[in-house]
């Protein structure tokens, strides 16, 4: 039944549904797919990016690493921050 709902969309429609503001996002499969799953945060610099998903997870008994995307919690695309930069230009600078 599904397969029939979306073998009649068209491109714009599916992006659509890509994009839409209620899909499951990475956090929604993560607790479907593990027994556990410990998120991290942050880096060598304190900073955090929101739109990335990492930390510990177990699967079966077996301990392993995720890193997800995450939706960006305020709408807007993917950039750096400037903590991030600072973090990065000090490394090269060094």
């Amino acid at each position: 039944m599904r397969s029939e709902r979306f073998d009649q969309l068209d491109a714009w429609q599916i992006v659509q549904v890509a994009r839409h503001e209620h899909r499951p996002q990475t956090l929604d499969y993560l607790d479907l797919i593990f027994d556990e799953f410990i998120e991290l945060h942050g880096d060598r610099c304190y900073a955090d990016d929101p739109t990335i998903a990492t930390g510990f997870a177990r699967i079966d008994g077996r301990k392993v690493m995720v890193v997800g995307a995450k939706a960006d919690p305020t709408g807007h695309s993917r950039s750096a921050s400037p903590m991030i930069s600072a973090c990065f230009s000090s490394r090269i600078t060094r």
